[in-house]
């Protein structure tokens, strides 16, 4: 059941859950692009991300243990490094989904609907 939202954006995103060792370490470069959609990663547990061979960039948001944010990185670029201590996860997003915190909320829901089923879940952008 997608979860509907009304920011500015065009493509329905597909949110992944990567909990296990080769998940994260491929992270957002694993995860297929659509014509028609984009995916996005929930990395957990981790504390820092890096850009090294991405084709393009993202942006990040650390979250604490209760999935609330601790810090949001917009458009980090290729080759960037970020890191945040006290993050017990991490999202992965395409530039532009996840900026900063006006744009958490369908964030926020999708996370709660993972934990309870894990996998992935749809967020309905249009």
């Amino acid at each position: 059941m997608p979860i509907a939202t009304n920011p500015p954006l065009t493509r329905p995103l597909y949110l992944l859950e990567a909990s296990t060792f080769w998940m994260r370490w491929r992270g957002w470069k694993a995860c297929s692009q659509g014509a028609d959609f984009t995916t996005a990663v929930w990395l957990r547990p981790c504390r820092a991300v890096h850009m090294w061979g991405m084709q393009q960039a993202l942006d990040i948001c650390f979250l604490d243990e209760a999935d609330h944010p601790l810090r949001f990185c917009p458009a980090v670029p290729i080759g960037g490094v970020r890191l945040c201590r006290r993050a017990r996860s991490v999202l992965e997003a395409p530039v532009s989904y996840l900026s900063g915190p006006e744009q958490f909320a369908p964030w926020a829901a999708a996370l709660r609907q993972l934990r309870q089923t894990g996998g992935g879940v749809w967020l309905d952008w249009v």
